[in-house]
């Protein structure tokens, strides 16, 4: 009992002692564990949110209150946490891990189970080296190397916490960690099937080791996911996939498939917050999620299975939600099954620009995005946007899903500093339902550049071919082979009606935007080596996400390029350049052209923009032709336009 109190009193002090001294503590301490149920052993992570740069004491408790482990670890400068631990001999039953410091701590259950009195040895990492593995019980741990061809893991049901780690290709970014491309890796498991295509890079935070846990069912009852207003959730699928709540995050979209688990809902937890998967994808392909945005994900269901493509990892939930039914309801607020009532309002989840940011465009049309769709509230027309001094601005204002724009009716004032308010009511969601609170952010404009000595304005380079003469395109063709552009055929041809190949576009696109080229040692596509004209070029394009590979890891580089798959390349360089292209309605802008239904699902929204910022017309007989070729007259004069529309050309 004194040796007890002795531990007891010393973990306080120590935990006292990791407190700085006058410190404010701004965040409350959240704690996740990686699995709920373990034996002795086995691995466990526990991972959360704590102030920045921040020691934290994380220790385990039997329920007598014995300390059976104890560490301290210290956050990042994003305020996140790892600390990852065996379970101890002891016997089976409940333990408390506990995380935190000084009074600020977060609590997490761990079941032990029946599995052997003594940890066992940790089993070493099997490097793949071939195009198939399958994981038994003395090999669950693989690793993947700069060796690791494409592969397909197969985990059997009877085998639990496989892992596979990337730590071999890991390199410092920023204040975390990336990896350098990773070869096709498909999962086959009965909990998910996951597909990572060839080139992508995975990003975690500064003390996250490059283990990645492989897909692993948990418990239903392990998770709690609140209603919509009049429903009741059933929790019918719990998949981890990641590392815990450590969020990894991908720079293209991965695609995993929940067998038979069409028409569910599904979403994710992230620091113990729910987050409701809502987007509905047009089409099931590595081009439609690598269009998704930085760590955004999407759905769609194929045949009986429902699809996500993600560029996350994370605790992954498919629910079903139903009415509760006459009588049983709580009055207008969701039943949580155990007589609560839950309330699910909007809330901000992000503003561009930014709260507090500077350097702000003076004809900057500001966008707030809320966590589901919204409509206009009863306080929609109170919504100001403030100069320093108090002057209202005017503007007009509109709702697009779950993001409202407001548009000033005059440029905004150079260096100043401008506040945007929304009251409560402004916005209200499906159920009725304002934010809980008013919000607001500010921001400040760009100081005026001070206009330079004007110069006459030199004429922009040009160069002919012999057979352009005369050719409707002629003028574009010029000037866009003078800027070094477009190149011909030969010194004398330029050949305007050859079709263009998906490689050729690549490398006028990449020389559009001047990007520097990119010749990574390694290949993202088996079909472009680094030996071919075209490499770096296609190697740019993607890094910048511009261009996209298909699922068998090969570009196709001589294909003839289609014109719907160019206005799509066109449309991400213009976001890439920073003049994304909004538009309001996809569909009516379409409905001009006579052969509208032959555009492609996934191509639909980039055609209706590209026609929209004036890059794409219409082929003779008002069609847009979307499967038919690109002759190189045309790509040269959409990318000419393109430059137009950024503004680093004349007209």
């Amino acid at each position: 009992m004194l040796r007890k109190t002795a531990v007891v009193l010393l973990l306080a002090v120590l935990v006292l002692a990791l407190v700085p001294t006058g410190m404010a503590l701004a965040v409350d301490v959240t704690l996740s564990l990686s699995r709920t149920e373990a034996s002795v052993g086995d691995s466990v992570t526990a991972s959360g949110e704590a102030d920045a740069n921040t020691w934290v004491a994380i220790k385990v408790v039997d329920a007598e209150g014995d300390i059976v482990f104890f560490d301290a670890v210290k956050s990042g400068p994003d305020g996140s946490y790892i600390c990852t631990f065996k379970v101890p001999s002891v016997q089976p039953g409940a333990l408390t891990c506990v995380a935190g410091y000084g009074n600020n701590v977060a609590t997490a259950s761990l079941t032990v189970t029946a599995g052997g009195t003594t940890p066992e040895p940790e089993p070493e990492e099997k490097e793949i080296t071939e195009p198939s593995v399958t994981v038994t019980e003395q090999g669950k741990k693989l690793r993947i190397t700069r060796n690791t061809p494409s592969t397909t893991i197969t985990v059997p049901a009877n085998v639990t916490g496989a892992t596979v780690s990337v730590k071999d290709l890991l390199e410092a970014s920023g204040t975390g960690r990336q990896t350098s491309p990773l070869p096709q890796v498909t999962i086959d498991s009965p909990a998910a099937e996951v597909a990572i295509p060839a080139g992508a890079r995975v990003s975690g935070p500064a003390g996250w080791d490059g283990t990645i846990n492989l897909p692993t069912v948990e418990p239903s009852s392990s998770v709690s996911i609140p209603p919509q207003t009049g429903k009741r959730i059933t929790v019918e699928k719990v998949v981890e996939i990641g590392f815990g709540n450590v969020p990894l995050t991908f720079d293209r979209a991965v695609r995993i498939l929940f067998p038979g688990e069409a028409g569910k809902g599904v979403g994710y937890f992230r620091g113990g917050t729910f987050y409701r998967i809502t987007r509905v994808l047009s089409a099931d392909t590595q081009e439609a999620g690598d269009a998704l945005p930085a760590g955004g994900d999407g759905k769609i269901d194929v045949d009986d299975d429902l699809v996500v493509w993600t560029k996350h990892f994370t605790k992954f939930v498919t629910f079903t939600e139903t009415s509760v039914g006459d009588g049983s309801g709580t009055g207008g607020t969701g039943d949580t099954g155990d007589g609560e009532a839950t309330i699910v309002r909007p809330y901000v989840s992000s503003t561009d620009p930014a709260d507090k940011a500077a350097n702000v465009p003076v004809d900057k049309e500001i966008k707030v995005v809320f966590t589901e769709k919204v409509s206009a509230g009863a306080g929609f027309t109170a919504i100001t946007l403030k100069d320093a001094a108090g002057k209202a601005v005017e503007f007009t204002a509109r709702i697009e899903g779950n993001a409202l724009f407001l548009k000033p009716k005059a440029v905004l004032d150079y260096g100043t500093a401008y506040t945007v308010s929304l009251p409560a009511n402004a916005v209200k969601d499906s159920d009725g339902y304002g934010m809980s609170a008013a919000y607001t952010f500010t921001f400040t404009t760009a100081a005026q550049e001070q206009p330079q000595p004007t110069q006459p304005a030199a004429p922009a380079p040009t160069k002919t071919f012999a057979d352009i003469q005369g050719h409707w395109a002629q003028k574009d063709i010029e000037l866009m082979a003078g800027l070094g552009i477009a190149g011909g055929v030969a010194p004398d041809r330029f050949d305007p009606n050859g079709l263009v190949t998906r490689a050729q576009f690549a490398a006028f696109l990449v020389r559009s935007l001047g990007l520097a080229e990119v010749k990574p040692a390694t290949a993202s596509f088996t079909d472009v080596g680094p030996g071919a004209w075209y490499y770096g070029a296609v190697e740019t394009a993607r890094a910048a996400g511009l261009v996209g590979g298909y699922p068998d890891r090969t570009f196709k580089p001589d294909q003839r390029i289609s014109r719907e798959e160019i206005a799509a390349m066109v449309v991400r360089a213009l976001a890439k350049a920073g003049k994304p292209v909004e538009v309001a309605d996809p569909e009516a802008v379409l409905s001009r052209f006579a052969d509208q239904a032959a555009i492609g699902a996934w191509a639909r929204e980039a055609a209706a923009q590209a026609v929209e910022a004036g890059i794409v017309g219409g082929r003779e007989g008002n069609r847009f032709a979307p499967k038919e070729n690109a002759t190189r007259a045309e790509a040269v004069v959409m990318l000419k336009r393109m430059l137009v529309s950024l503004g680093r050309i004349g007209e």
